[in-house]
């Protein structure tokens, strides 16, 4: 690969990262506005003006609901065929280093020579290494229990031990004639590309999620799935209007209205936690974390009515 190449796949592959690094980002900068904008003199103003302070909100949630378009659009489009460029990227590196090409269990057509591997040990040992070698008058069959190969520029070299040779007459019709070695070097020539089975990625859409589930037991894979492409992005929003709220309502709402917010918004949570049963490692920090993210929107969505009817809140602008 050339080194524009490199970067290209470096490029894209940052691209399916922002699914986490959004969120987060969008969190911290949303703390860091509202922190620095309760202790200026703007908000006086903007409070002696009749403005609630949920409406000050609301353009963090319209950077909230562009983020959750950009997320759903890597998960069921980008998403999909950056993976299937990076695996052709990885196809073609299979093609040029030998090493890793050599998948164990799989049928390798190497020109008119077809591979087959049983295992592979961490040093490049191969083990049970089938070899079928069409000649234009003869076929050799290879078997070994060992071998391992090498490279030059025109041939792969595939040094077996302890194995058998059948040589097979194509014309003849007589039993083959079988040779058993210590052992055998073969030469492939690799002038022609290697075939490797092209392994699509796998279709992915909301209904084809929500179908697995239903099929499947909710301990499997595809629930967490779903839950992280399908509801994981549209928690960005009640995630800003809940550090709004506790940031605004530290200078501004009334210790009643405060307490009482705070007891209703804490039991949400402590509900919105049962179902992550099924999509969470339990340990102390992570569930921790999946609560953090999984703030419910119910809360959120009464607010919202009460501020869009005009119920006034008790401010103490000192």
């Amino acid at each position: 690969m050339s080194l524009l190449e490199i970067s290209l796949v470096s490029f894209v592959s940052l691209i399916p990262v922002m699914y986490y690094t959004l969120p987060m980002a969008l969190m911290l900068s949303c703390i860091y506005r509202y922190a620095h904008f309760v202790q200026d003199r703007e908000r006086d103003i903007l409070y002696s003006a009749g403005i609630a302070p949920w409406s000050l909100a609301w353009p963090g949630v319209k950077i909230s609901l562009y983020f959750v378009g950009v997320l759903y659009s890597i998960s069921f489009w980008g998403g999909q065929k950056i993976s299937r460029y990076l695996q052709i990227k990885e196809q073609k590196l299979k093609q040029v280093l030998p090493h890793h090409w050599l998948t164990p269990g799989i049928f390798f057509s190497i020109g008119n020579t077809t591979l087959y591997i049983h295992n592979k040990r961490a040093d490049g040992t191969l083990e049970g290494v089938f070899l079928h070698d069409p000649k234009p008058k003869r076929t050799l069959v290879f078997s070994g229990k060992y071998g391992n190969i090498q490279q030059d520029l025109q041939d792969f070299i595939f040094t077996l031990y302890h194995g058998t040779c059948h040589v097979v007459a194509r014309q003849e019709r007589r039993a083959p004639h079988v040779m058993s070695f210590k052992t055998y070097t073969v030469r492939v020539p690799h002038h022609k590309k290697i075939s490797l089975l092209s392994v699509k990625p796998q279709s992915v859409s909301f209904l084809n999620l929500w179908r697995r589930v239903q099929e499947n037991s909710p301990e499997l894979p595809w629930v967490r799935e779903l839950y992280t492409r399908c509801l994981t992005p549209l928690w960005m929003i009640p995630d800003v209007l809940w550090i709004t709220w506790v940031i605004l309502t530290l200078w501004n709402v009334n210790v009643k209205g405060y307490y009482g917010y705070l007891i209703l918004f804490s039991g949400l949570i402590g509900l919105q936690a049962i179902p992550l049963r099924a999509v969470c490692v339990w340990n102390f920090w992570e569930g921790c974390a999946q609560i953090f993210w999984c703030i419910p929107g119910i809360l959120w969505i009464k607010l919202i009515f009460v501020n869009r009817n005009g119920e006034k809140y008790a401010f103490n602008n000192s």
